[in-house]
């Protein structure tokens, strides 16, 4: 399974909100700032069965939903406005991906 690290995170979320350029290096202190607030998110992800994976390796088909989300909860910190309707948008396609699908297959019968 591919994944990224929290540090493609951060430069993907900071490219997001527009508060880094392409192929800039993000501050210590930026950094910082986003890898803090990932964490204390993932948890909440985690409780709401969002999220199941390690912290630093996260999956590549909820890659971008995340990068949105955090970007939409980081954008306070840099001067923008954050927006519950995006929050939301980024979880329903995180539910989307992490939702577990029937496989079809019956379930074996067993009496007592």
């Amino acid at each position: 399974m591919a994944v990224r690290s929290k540090l493609d995170l951060v430069k993907a979320v900071m490219i997001e909100g527009g508060w880094l350029a392409a192929g800039e290096t993000p501050s210590a202190d930026d950094s910082l700032i986003i890898e803090n607030a990932y964490d204390e998110r993932i948890g909440e992800l985690r409780t709401d069965g969002l999220a199941s994976w390690p912290a630093d390796e996260i999956p590549l088909d909820v890659f971008r939903a995340l990068v949105k989300l955090m970007a939409n909860v980081m954008a306070p910190a840099f001067g923008k406005t954050y927006d519950p309707a995006v929050e939301e948008y980024c979880r329903r396609m995180m539910r989307r991906v992490t939702a577990k699908r029937r496989s079809g297959d019956p379930t074996p019968m067993q009496s007592i």
